[in-house]
């Protein structure tokens, strides 16, 4: 059976979600010193405490206070429970996507890059954006269709609010400056569709962050790149990764472009999957599955992580024991 791995970028982190597994893996912990080591080359407090402690700071301060070290616990969560996987338990995806800035870790799982080189384009990522990116603004998730949304966006006539991912048949992401998305709260309240504004610190996926994208993509120049690895869905291409393809550019295309995970999965299904591991922290994507396949089987085991004692090893282990080998 055809097994997918899902890697979650913005809204996935949770404080303490590696307290257990950081305890009883060596690959979990060798993944944390690696990210602490190349973090503090850029002069970052370590971020395994915030991944190890369960009182550390929540999403929405990191957003606030320290959005670099936010980006980098997702990616560490990620990269650390896939580690646990394959090492230590043999559990090794035929196929691997990421949601936005999840790409980074699903192409470290998948071996074309290795974890330090992805540590330092997680770092660069963000040192361009700090530096060149737009300030302020944010991300809505919105129950409305794409289409839908379009239709709204273009009633309003703010041409900076933009769709910025397609998460499913009926939920679509937005994102904007601080005032734009405020009218686009009201515009949704007024056409009585759900929505929620995320706990991150920027508007990715804009057109504003072309510069910081720009600058991204230079800084990624040369970047070593392995061709060999697992088979990779590339949403920003609408396809899998080839030889020969610039990842660099793929990499800091991300800020700029919007999320397709709905036809990526879709793909992904198309393709044989129907066995989707998410790891995470959270379970934000296979909570999304129903909703865009068929019935799959759907694991998130990170997701207990932050919970103590007996309950949050059973459900480890159960959620381990459902992994097709």
């Amino acid at each position: 059976m055809t097994t997918a791995f899902l890697f979650p970028g913005q809204g996935s982190y949770q404080p303490g979600c590696l307290a257990r597994p950081a305890e009883e893996s060596a690959a979990v912990r060798e993944v944390l010193r690696t990210v602490d080591g190349i973090g503090r080359r850029y002069h970052w407090p370590p971020v395994s405490r915030l991944v190890t402690d369960p009182d550390s700071a929540g999403q929405q301060e990191l957003a606030d206070t320290a959005p670099e070290l936010l980006q980098l616990a997702v990616f560490a969560a990620s990269a650390a429970l896939h580690a646990q996987l394959s090492r230590e338990q043999g559990q090794k995806p035929d196929l691997v996507l990421g949601h936005s800035f999840g790409d980074v870790a699903a192409l470290t799982a998948a071996g074309w890059l290795t974890l330090p080189d992805a540590i330092r384009v997680v770092c660069e990522r963000m040192v361009a954006v700090q530096r060149f990116g737009p300030t302020g603004g944010g991300l809505v998730v919105a129950g409305l269709s794409r289409e839908r949304a379009r239709h709204l966006l273009a009633a309003l006539g703010d041409p900076r609010l933009v769709v910025a991912g397609e998460n499913s048949p009926e939920q679509t992401v937005l994102a904007g400056p601080a005032d734009s998305l405020s009218r686009g709260l009201a515009a949704l309240t007024a056409v009585g569709a759900w929505s929620a504004v995320l706990p991150v610190p920027y508007a990715f996926h804009h057109p504003e962050y072309r510069t910081a994208a720009i600058q991204l993509r230079r800084a990624l120049d040369g970047l070593p790149v392995s061709c060999t690895g697992t088979a990779v869905f590339s949403d920003v291409l609408g396809r899998f990764l080839r030889p020969g393809d610039d990842l660099p550019a793929l990499l800091s295309g991300t800020l700029v472009h919007p999320v397709r995970f709905l036809g990526a999965v879709r793909a992904l299904h198309n393709r044989g999957a129907r066995v989707f591991v998410e790891c995470g922290a959270r379970d934000v994507l296979t909570r999304l599955l129903p909703d865009c396949l068929p019935p799959v089987t759907r694991l998130a085991p990170g997701s207990a992580a932050d919970r103590p004692g007996a309950r949050r090893q059973a459900r480890l282990g159960s959620a381990r024991a459902r992994i097709p080998m």
